[in-house]
């Protein structure tokens, strides 16, 4: 079982008595504490894993001499839960004004419900810094990719930034530290078990309502973690200097 906000659905409550289960699987601990609270079957903790050594790693001394840019990289579902707001605010004011920065994001729809992402990135782009200031670049990827694909995307950015408000494991992060990219991700819900490592930053948060997400079953009451936008800047612009100092170190 996975969710992501602070509590499990009401709609989900005929399952902790239902004959047919003699237990549960959960794949992260902050998952598996909720699962604990609705019942006293056993709650197994089977996190996914990954097969690390299908993943190409890194090749710093290729990074050193040719990455002339730093590649912010951005993977998840189109919805409110996942950050893509942050992700366009945050790097637009804190690297818009560098022309060496770019944005790509990777997404899929979930419905048709959603403003279309061109014009929701160009209308946050030119509300968080003035059009005269701009010189990054922002880009899009709505395709189904391949595993080698995906790996190779990783591989051809610089950081993996993922300000989800709530996961039930987040496995983008994971991918990404199986081919050695850093991570800046929310510090909630089952993320600081997955992201917690050298060279990633946790960004501090506030539970608010689950906002947005109505049509994809989340109970108005229920809350979610909103990431601090401030930190978000800094946390990217910190990074950005260390890989503009020293590409090696970073």
């Amino acid at each position: 079982m996975v969710w992501e906000t602070d509590r499990l659905p009401f709609s989900w409550d005929f399952l902790w008595a239902e004959k047919g289960f003699t237990g549960f699987l959960a794949p992260s601990k902050f998952v598996a504490n909720m699962i604990n609270l609705k019942t006293n079957k056993p709650v197994y903790y089977y996190p996914h894993y990954l097969e690390s050594n299908m993943f190409k790693k890194i090749n710093i001394e290729k990074k050193v001499l040719k990455e002339d840019k730093f590649k912010v990289l951005f993977v998840g579902q189109y919805t409110k839960r996942k950050g893509i707001e942050e992700t366009i605010k945050a790097f637009s004011r804190a690297l818009g004004k560098e022309s060496n920065a770019t944005l790509t994001i990777k997404y899929h729809n979930m419905s048709d419900k959603e403003t279309p992402l061109e014009e929701l990135t160009k209308n946050l782009v030119f509300n968080n810094i003035k059009k005269k200031d701009w010189k990054a670049r922002i880009y899009t990827i709505n395709d189904k990719l391949s595993f080698s694909q995906m790996n190779y995307l990783y591989l051809d950015s610089s950081l993996l930034f993922f300000p989800s408000r709530g996961e039930g494991f987040g496995l983008p992060p994971a991918e990404a530290m199986c081919s050695g990219l850093p991570v800046i991700y929310t510090n909630w819900s089952s993320l600081p078990e997955v992201c917690e490592a050298p060279g990633n930053i946790p960004i501090q948060y506030c539970l608010d309502v689950a906002e947005g997400m109505v049509n994809f079953d989340y109970e108005e009451d229920s809350n979610y973690a909103y990431p601090n936008l401030r930190q978000l800047e800094t946390s990217l612009i910190t990074k950005y200097e260390v890989w503009k100092k020293d590409k090696r170190k970073y």
